[in-house]
């Protein structure tokens, strides 16, 4: 303990000392050198291995450990209320949290106050290592530290305290810390640096994402673990909507920001943003993605309408089955008709894009249309109600004379994708459609889980990898136009004509379509 006592203050020295970023620059160079290239390593040498020796003390480790001492077990209950939050019973990681990481906050505390920005982004990235070893007097203290930073005169120190805080956001299992993580928001936003703004976005969504474990309290399961939103008749949901009416606002702040680099942050989010505020917020999202759909940049209305159908698939399967989702007619015929004008757009790279997100949105609503098949038929057998859906509308006048339309760009790179569209769309989803509505307890599974359980799946499935999704009627209204590309001067588009014929082939069972679209080759 004592060596490692003077190697923290020796660490600390070399830090103060490296006013110039030298050892930042120079671990940048040597990851370079190796092939390891990417973003600069703010921390360099010595920050790394001070976060290291932290993180790697066995009192970080040991939440049980035998270090307690009887005053700190002896503690009445109004004080650990004060400390630990409104808890039922405290366990020995309450207990362990009263002195852990209290012996390292000296030494945020003294790199904070360096004039060396090597030390205070070294104080910053000391947060998240410390935060679960604090009780709430002492998370206070770091609080205070990563505030300053946020505030800090370097831009680079600002950069790193906005990363410090989208981590901090997923160990908040305090709803006394909310408030502040809001305010983080809102000062990110208002930063002169679009980069910073630009991270407000992600930090919005990622917090409103964590918002139900800040509520319910429960770190039992790891930093990782997604509570999903709780129920209207909860009284948990009234806090989580109050805070959810702050967050809403930056980002909407951030969709009009001067900077395009800002609006193309929103537009690559807002589905993310839409699945953690939930389905009552749906409706103002779209709103937003409606408007950069029309953006002055085209980076951000490639990036926008990229954006519709991972959106409308969120929307769309926010309800359960027999239940028309709240903001079904709203995403369906405010994103479409907005997205569809942009096929006359200047720039080529939007065209492509929209080619691409229309053979996504023909892959969805024709997936969603079969799901629905069969509980439909169902509930008409029960007498129950039936749930009227308009897939099939989109599909047949709007989608697929988009699609025919695309076909005829003039731009090779417009009409390839267009091509690579209708057969991503004619071989089915490479994922599989997931339910309307979850009956499982969310609070099961986490991030985790989640995740091995989608790569297991993928290999144990026994169906056929490409189901069609196109109909016969639809590529029927589609083979004349295919049929004239097969002929095109463009080798690209001659070729992308050629590889659909696979596709089309799963389509239909009639011997003279299928001699049709033989003839394509």
């Amino acid at each position: 303990a004592l060596m490692r006592g003077e190697l923290i203050a020796c660490l600390c020295d070399i830090l103060d000392a490296d006013t110039e970023m030298k050892l930042s620059e120079e671990e940048s160079v040597s990851s370079t050198q190796g092939g390891r290239a990417g973003p600069i390593a703010d921390l360099g040498a010595a920050g790394s291995l001070l976060k290291l020796i932290v993180l790697n003390c066995p009192i970080m480790r040991s939440p049980a450990c035998e270090e307690i001492s009887v005053e700190e077990r002896n503690i009445d209950e109004d004080e650990l209320r004060r400390r630990f939050g409104e808890k039922k019973a405290f366990s020995n990681n309450d207990y362990h949290r009263l002195h852990a990481g209290n012996r390292f906050l000296a030494v945020v505390h003294r790199l904070a106050a360096s004039r060396s920005t090597s030390a205070r982004i070294t104080a910053c990235s000391l947060g998240p290592v410390l935060w679960s070893h604090l009780d709430f007097p002492h998370q206070l203290q770091l609080r205070g530290v990563i505030t300053r930073a946020l505030h800090d005169v370097e831009v680079i120190v600002r950069k790193s305290t906005a990363t410090v805080l989208h981590e901090i956001a997923e160990l908040v299992f305090d709803p006394r810390c909310v408030p502040w993580l809001v305010l983080m928001c809102e000062r990110a936003m208002t930063d002169p640096e679009p980069l910073l703004r630009s991270a407000a976005m992600t930090l919005t969504w990622h917090l409103a994402e964590h918002l139900p474990n800040a509520f319910l309290g429960d770190a039992s399961k790891g930093s990782r673990y997604l509570r999903r939103l709780p129920s209207r008749d909860d009284p948990i949901f009234a806090d989580v909507y109050l805070l959810q009416c702050k967050l809403l606002p930056v980002a909407t702040r951030l969709a009009e920001d001067r900077a395009p680099q800002v609006r193309l942050a929103v537009a690559a989010q807002c589905d993310r943003l839409c699945d953690a505020l939930g389905d009552h917020w749906s409706s103002v999202i779209i709103d937003v993605l409606v408007a950069m759909l029309t953006d002055s940049d085209e980076r951000v209305r490639t990036e926008a309408v990229l954006c519709v159908p991972r959106l409308a698939d969120i929307v769309l399967l926010s309800s359960p089955p027999g239940v028309i989702p709240a903001g079904e007619s709203s995403v369906l015929d405010a994103l479409l008709p907005a997205a569809i004008k942009l096929q006359k757009d200047t720039s080529s790279s939007v065209r492509v894009a929209l080619a691409t997100a229309a053979g996504e949105l023909l892959t969805l609503l024709v997936g969603l249309q079969r799901a629905e098949d069969q509980p439909s038929r169902e509930q008409a057998n029960m007498g129950g109600p039936t749930s009227i859906r308009y897939e099939k509308r989109h599909v047949d006048e709007r989608l697929i004379p988009l699609v025919q339309k695309l076909l005829h760009d003039p731009d090779p790179e417009v009409t390839s994708s267009a091509l690579r569209a209708v057969t991503n769309a004619s071989r089915g989803a490479s994922k599989d459609i997931r339910p309307r509505f979850d009956t499982e307890d969310d609070d099961s599974k986490s991030i985790t889980s989640m995740q091995s359980h989608t790569t297991a799946s993928s290999v144990e499935k026994k169906d056929p990898v490409f189901l069609p999704v196109l109909s016969e009627e639809q590529v029927l209204r589609l083979l004349p136009t295919l049929s004239d590309l097969a002929n095109s001067k463009q080798w690209r588009v001659r070729q992308s004509a050629v590889e659909i014929v696979p596709a089309l082939l799963g389509c239909t069972n009639k011997f003279e379509t299928r001699a049709d679209i033989a003839r394509m080759c």
